[in-house]
């Protein structure tokens, strides 16, 4: 959300979501940075974190931009931001933070060196998560985004991979930009998922109950899971490692 819209920064934090982004970057106008930064420190700074509020991220300016700094001394004075979004993320980039005070770093990965630099960037002591930047990368490297995602299925995996052998979380995948098109973002989301992404990003508060429909695990995957533990239970009781469940072998 717009760092410097308060309206819609207090509407996102009650939608819903399990965590929210307040925008520094490319949501304010160059001539608003200063207010946005204001704003997000006047309405952050007196907000209580409740266990079942969402996580608070805030998506800063880049290292080479002339607010960067400002940004970052305002978000360590913020007790509410778990996290700091940063754009554009790559190992040279990353190196050069300083990340004294600041809370976990959410890399977003929008640009080739990004994609490239995805398991050095995410063995960095600094980065909490990825966070793949579909929109921007798309411009980058000439290619359209589609629902279905075939030209990204490269990247996605390859910042599953990276996430994974560091130990990091599931990577959040980026956002599906038109917020009239709920079957589009419902088959990006099940594509992510499916290639092990473990959350959406959301421009758009209609856009949550699809997201969090496509990643909550199904009655059947439930079911299944239910049937494994049970399983499980009986062939420890026998001695056994490994077990059938409905015809399929599973083991520790």
């Amino acid at each position: 959300m717009p760092a410097d819209n308060t309206y819609r920064v207090a509407k996102a934090l009650g939608s819903g979501a399990d965590a929210v982004i307040v925008d520094l970057e490319d949501a304010v106008l160059p001539t608003r940075k200063a207010a946005a930064r204001d704003a997000m420190t006047e309405v952050l700074g007196r907000r209580r974190q409740a266990p079942e509020d969402p996580i608070v991220l805030v998506r800063v300016n880049g290292l080479d931009s002339e607010h960067s700094q400002a940004d970052l001394v305002a978000v360590r004075a913020l007790a509410s931001v778990r996290g700091v979004v940063m754009p554009k993320a790559d190992r040279e980039t990353l190196e050069r933070l300083p990340a004294e005070g600041l809370p976990c770093v959410i890399a977003l990965i929008e640009t080739a060196a990004g994609v490239l630099d995805a398991a050095d960037i995410a063995r960095l002591r600094i980065v909490g998560a990825l966070m793949l930047g579909t929109v921007d990368l798309s411009t980058e490297l000439a290619f359209e985004v589609t629902a279905d995602g075939p030209e990204l299925i490269y990247i996605r995996s390859h910042l599953v991979l990276a996430a994974a052998a560091a130990g990091l979380p599931s990577p959040i995948d980026g956002v599906w930009p038109d917020v009239d098109d709920s079957e589009g973002l419902r088959r990006e989301a099940a594509m992510a998922r499916r290639l092990g992404f473990g959350a959406k990003a959301c421009i758009h508060p209609r856009q949550l109950d699809v997201v969090h429909r496509a990643f909550a695990p199904s009655e059947r995957e439930l079911a299944w899971a239910a049937k494994v533990v049970a399983a499980f239970e009986t062939a420890e009781r026998a001695g056994r490692g490994a077990t059938a469940v409905g015809g399929q072998m599973v083991d520790r």
